[in-house]
C-alpha cells in the first residue's frame, strides 16, 4: 500500500469520528437553546449554555430573541456540514492530496466549496498531516469541513488568522464568520461537561 493510499483510508476513516464531533456540537446548541428559554432548570444545559458562549459570545446579544436567532444561525452550519458527512462517507470523493499553496499549510479548501459540486474537497498535505495524531486530524478534518460545506472563511484578528485559543477574543459577529469557532465548539463539545469551560 502506497503511503498516498494509506493516508487517503486513514482520513477517510477520520470522517466518522468528526462527524461525532459535529454531532457532540448540535446537541450543546439544543442543550443551550433550552437553557435560553429555561435558564437555571437544568445546570447541564446551563453548562451547554455557557460552552456556546465561550466559543460564540452569545451575551453580546441584548434580547433573548437574537441570542436564539445567534445560536440558529451556529446551528445552520453544523447542519449543512452534518449532509455533507453524511455524502462524503459513502463517496470515493472529498478526500484528496495536495502541495501547500501557503507556506503554512497543513490542509485547505474551498469555502463554500461543497455547494458548488466542487469533488476535491478536503484537500491534506501529507508531509504535514501523516505525524499528527488522529485526534489532531480528525480537528483539521473538522476545520477545514466548516470552510467546504459550512461556507465559513477566517476571520483574521491582528492580521493573521484567529485560530486555536484566539477564538475566545473575537466578538460575537466575528465569531459567527471564523471557521475556527465552530471547529473549537465541535472539539470541546466531544469533551466531558466538566472541561467545557475550562479545556483549550
Amino acid at each position: 500500500m502506497s503511503g498516498e493510499y494509506a493516508f487517503y483510508i486513514r482520513a477517510r476513516g477520520l470522517l466518522k469520528p468528526a462527524d461525532e464531533w459535529r454531532d457532540a456540537a448540535e446537541r450543546v446548541l439544543y442543550w443551550a437553546l433550552c437553557a435560553l428559554e429555561n435558564p437555571g432548570a437544568s445546570g447541564y444545559n446551563d453548562k451547554a449554555y455557557m460552552l456556546v458562549e465561550r466559543c460564540f459570545k452569545t451575551n453580546e446579544r441584548s434580547m433573548k430573541l437574537q441570542r436564539r436567532a445567534h445560536i440558529l444561525e451556529i446551528k445552520k452550519v453544523f447542519r449543512l456540514i452534518a449532509e455533507f458527512y453524511e455524502e462524503a462517507k459513502n463517496s470515493k470523493d472529498y478526500i484528496t492530496i495536495g502541495p501547500k499553496i501557503r507556506p503554512d499549510d497543513i490542509a485547505y479548501a474551498q469555502v463554500g466549496g461543497w455547494k458548488n459540486g466542487d469533488k476535491k474537497g478536503l484537500t491534506f498535505v501529507m508531509a504535514e498531516c501523516v505525524p499528527k495524531s488522529d485526534e489532531s486530524l480528525t480537528d483539521i478534518i473538522m476545520h477545514e469541513t466548516v470552510h467546504f460545506a459550512g461556507g465559513i472563511d477566517h476571520y483574521d484578528l491582528d492580521g493573521k488568522p484567529a485560530y486555536g485559543g484566539k477564538v475566545f477574543k473575537l466578538t460575537a459577529d466575528q465569531a459567527l464568520k471564523n471557521a475556527s469557532s465552530y471547529a473549537y465548539l465541535a472539539y470541546l463539545a466531544r469533551m466531558s461537561d466538566s472541561e467545557w469551560l475550562t479545556a483549550t
